[in-house]
């Protein structure tokens, strides 16, 4: 679980296009994947669905880099 991630000018993109009720739907999508590590169900058949698989790949790896700077490194002198 992560504490916190940056929100792209791209994902407000994609939210701005879509109805109030659509958006709402979108950002908990993104917020469990990114904070609760809730593996998204979802289909390309809609578009909430296909839209967060196209950002999913993106999604993933900005999950990594943020817990890999989170890993303490030791080092033994």
């Amino acid at each position: 679980m992560i504490k916190k991630f940056n929100f792209y000018k791209n994902y407000a993109d994609v939210i701005g296009d879509m109805s109030n009720k659509d958006a709402g739907k979108f950002i908990r999508l993104l917020l469990d994947f990114m904070i609760k590590d809730i593996e998204p169900k979802v289909s390309e058949k809609n578009m909430i669905g296909s839209m967060f698989l196209l950002m999913l790949n993106e999604l993933r790896e900005d999950k990594e880099r943020i817990k890999e700077r989170k890993r303490v490194h030791k080092f033994n002198f």
